[in-house]
């Protein structure tokens, strides 16, 4: 990732989007997420390589034959960034998805605030999540909310959907931060 002086990864260094795969070579939402990229690289004054999807699939080849060594993986998780301070390149990284069928505890920290275009985009700058991650971990729980104006915008590891007593589904727009 690109970053300034200090060693910090600035907004404007890369877009990125998350994406279910089968653990073959299928992603869910494919479009979905092609789409996104983009809107949020416009949003963010950043430039996709022209041929993004042909790229993602480069990359993912790649990858696919380095999850060990074998071409049926468990379901799990791709990230796909986009670091467009090195050419907009795109680098892919693969991971399982963790279910956990528990109640979990979890501590509060302010959510980051950037500027009008860069919130509700997934963006380059994820130091305040490691940090609340960092955080969470060091205080024995297992996920740290990100809460701005009493209301969670994020989490530290995924974005979280609420459903409360009533059974009413919450969860943040982008306008207040979060990531949809």
């Amino acid at each position: 990732m690109g970053r300034d002086e200090s060693g910090q990864s600035r907004p404007r260094d890369s877009v990125f989007t998350t994406v279910t795969w089968d653990g073959l070579c299928h992603f869910a939402d494919f479009q979905t997420h092609l789409n996104r990229l983009t809107n949020h690289a416009e949003r963010l004054r950043l430039m996709l390589p022209e041929n993004l999807e042909s790229e993602i699939k480069r990359a993912f080849d790649k990858i696919q034959s380095l999850q060990n060594g074998e071409l049926n993986q468990p379901m799990g998780l791709v990230k796909i960034v986009i670091d467009c301070n090195s050419q907009s390149t795109v680098q892919l990284s693969a991971r399982p998805i963790t279910l956990r069928d528990e109640e979990i505890e979890a501590i509060t920290v302010p959510a980051p605030r950037w500027n009008r275009k860069i919130t509700g985009t997934k963006h380059g700058d994820w130091a305040p999540y490691h940090q609340a991650r960092v955080k969470a971990d060091s205080e024995g729980s297992d996920l740290a909310l990100l809460v701005h104006e009493f209301s969670i915008i994020d989490g530290d590891r995924a974005s979280p959907i609420l459903l409360d007593e009533d059974g009413v589904v919450w969860y943040s727009n982008s306008e207040q931060g979060g990531l949809f």
